[in-house]
């Protein structure tokens, strides 16, 4: 005799049934491993963001600190490190969730992904770093060259910068576990055609300071402060001198003379009423 239609209904409805009832705890399990999860998920993503806060408020006026305070406002150091350790404790939270229920395909990518997430991480740190460093490493760099260099201190900062970020980003592409053998050789002979520019345009670029800083070490020995001198159409009081330039009264201010000009022109020495020359 067959079932009815009415029997076979009920029977489908019992087992629909006894399956939620065999499921439904661990449902309820996995719901709460999901809130628990989103819950320390939710306060470590506040808590990192509040000591980023707080850490780039207590950082001391100057340079270093302006580059820090910068970086951590401009690259958001906060809201990266924050989110990715909000979504790792919730992947890791995920996982857990699907195995509790029973769905091993489920599991083994998501496993995957939060072995994976740290990786990025890392990576981000890096980036991070290396951009702090370049811009830290620049502005020292800037501030020595300005002082050899005025015109090309610029140029020499934007270079050591470049050199530091993209180190950084050889660093963090292979922290992903990505082959960077390519990029690295490519890097390294884009690198040395830089240096060597750089260091032949320094060395343009220098020789004529080398040579006053050269002069004005004899020119201090024969010209004292407060000596009027006259050389070629310039003359007036010695007021100052630096490790390159003598100053000199003049109508409008004061007049700048390289000491290397010392030595290529004739210079008349006046100094109580007395003259020589040099």
């Amino acid at each position: 005799m067959e079932p009815s239609p009415s029997a076979e209904i009920l029977a489908v409805l019992g087992s629909i049934k006894e399956s939620f009832f065999h499921v439904l705890p661990k449902l309820v399990v996995a719901l709460v491993v999901l809130f628990v999860g989103w819950l320390v998920a939710w306060s470590l993503r506040a808590l990192v963001r509040r000591v980023v806060a707080r850490f780039s408020k207590r950082i001391s006026a100057g340079t270093t600190a302006g580059t820090w305070q910068q970086a951590l406002a401009d690259k958001g150091l906060g809201r990266i490190v924050s989110s990715s350790i909000y979504w790792l404790v919730l992947l890791v939270a995920i996982t857990v969730a699907s195995e509790v229920v029973g769905l091993p395909v489920l599991t083994t990518y998501l496993a995957a992904l939060a072995h994976y997430l740290p990786r990025v991480i890392a990576a981000v740190a890096v980036l991070f770093v290396g951009v702090v460093g370049g811009r830290l490493v620049s502005n020292a760099a800037m501030s020595t060259a300005f002082r050899l260099l005025p015109h090309q201190g610029q140029q020499l900062a934007r270079l050591v910068r470049g050199i530091i970020v993209g180190a950084a980003i050889l660093v963090a592409i292979k922290q992903l576990g990505v082959d960077v053998s390519l990029l690295t050789n490519i890097f390294l002979i884009v690198l040395a055609a830089l240096l060597a520019g750089a260091a032949f345009a320094f060395g343009l670029g220098a020789r004529s300071i080398i040579a006053n800083i050269l002069a004005m070490h004899y020119v201090n020995k024969s010209y004292d402060v407060g000596q009027r001198i006259r050389l070629g159409d310039d003359n007036g009081r010695i007021v100052r001198t630096t490790s390159t330039t003598v100053f000199v009264e003049h109508d409008e201010g004061e007049l700048g003379i390289p000491g290397q000009q010392f030595f290529e022109e004739r210079c008349l020495r006046v100094s109580k009423g007395e003259s020589g020359e040099s």
